[in-house]
């Protein structure tokens, strides 16, 4: 009886464990800059990636979608997709945790995170957002954060522009075949031993062992089938809502939405304003690093954006003025305006 209760007394105090670290957590100050298509997270101090693995965001949205957590480090304090975790916002009326085991998913938790970025790929304009902030995992935030991770969109969404960017179903970073695999071998063990238990002879326990396990590895293959189609339609409802029957244009331009929204715009202004092969660098204050100019490498082709010299700039929401990025660039003057914040410099010969 002692026994019972000291084991009853542990499983008790395990599931408690939230409980207990409920105090023992950094708060994220959460903004939205104006204008900005996402929210800016900051914690009330440096948060010790190795003690805190844990994000807690408690939100509520009237649209749903996917969002992504990106974050700063004093190893890289750029803001990029290496760093992000990627998740479905679900529509609700109410406030509801999103908890991210985020050191499990992603390797590059590491460090001292002093800033986090949430961008939600619909816009901010439909999130609510109640509280943030990172806690020390244990079973209870870890088991939820694996939850979301399997059925979120890594492994059920196409990321980018091609197929090829689809990735594995994981769970806490890992892909689930492994656990599948795990979970296999285990069941013709444990069959093994029982049937060899029951009949104490090996050729008919081997036997039964061999039906177990062929029919829990065809069950878990069927699981992944009904998975994948599962997939298969959120793909096709996150397409039919985000692009429907836009125009080749309007598409191209929510795939750009977050450095800004008449972004894609200022490209189409610059493709018809600049020569065919131009040597050019774009400034741009964004939090998700070089991925502007990757982007706007691709749609303005064969403009150059990685020349050793220059003879354009290409200034888009920068954080200094104009008299500053000229001060900064001498022999650069103004070509042409797209608003007061774009413009086009040239270098005068």
């Amino acid at each position: 009886m002692m026994r019972r209760r000291l084991y009853f007394l542990v499983i008790f105090a395990i599931l408690l464990q939230p409980l207990v670290f409920a105090s023992d957590k950094v708060n994220i100050i959460m903004t939205h800059p104006q204008n900005a298509p996402y929210f800016v997270g900051t914690p009330e101090r440096n948060i010790d990636a190795e003690e805190f693995d844990t994000v807690v965001l408690k939100l509520r949205s009237k649209t749903g979608g996917t969002g992504r957590l990106f974050w700063a480090t004093n190893l890289d304090p750029q803001m990029n997709e290496p760093k992000s975790i990627w998740f479905f916002i679900d529509r609700s009326d109410y406030y509801k945790e999103y908890v991210f085991n985020v050191k499990s998913q992603n390797p590059s938790w590491a460090g001292y995170i002093g800033q986090l970025l949430f961008f939600p790929e619909n816009g901010p304009e439909a999130i609510e957002i109640d509280s943030a902030a990172a806690v020390p995992g244990n079973i209870g935030t870890g088991l939820s954060s694996a939850w979301r991770e399997f059925w979120g969109p890594k492994g059920r969404l196409i990321e980018g522009p091609a197929v090829n960017n689809m990735r594995a179903l994981t769970f806490w970073g890992q892909p689930v075949n492994f656990f599948i695999y795990g979970l296999i071998i285990l069941v013709g063990l444990i069959s093994f031993g029982y049937f060899f238990y029951l009949s104490r002879k090996v050729s008919l326990a081997w036997q039964n062992c061999g039906r177990i396990t062929i029919l829990a590895a065809l069950t878990f293959l069927a699981l992944l089938i009904v998975s994948q189609l599962i997939s298969e339609y959120y793909q096709f409802k996150l397409d039919f809502g985000r692009y429907d029957f836009k125009s080749l244009e309007a598409k191209r331009a929510l795939t750009v939405e977050m450095f800004g929204r008449d972004f894609y715009q200022f490209l189409d202004f610059c493709q018809k304003n600049l020569p065919e092969k131009a040597r050019v660098k774009l400034l741009n204050t964004n939090p998700t690093g070089d991925y502007p100019v990757k982007r706007a490498g691709y749609f303005l082709y064969p403009i150059d954006f990685y020349a050793k010299t220059v003879d354009f700039i290409l200034v888009y929401s920068y954080e200094k003025d104009i008299n500053a990025v000229m001060k900064d660039n001498p022999g650069f003057r103004l070509m042409k305006k797209f608003n007061e914040g774009a413009y086009i410099l040239w270098k005068s010969r």
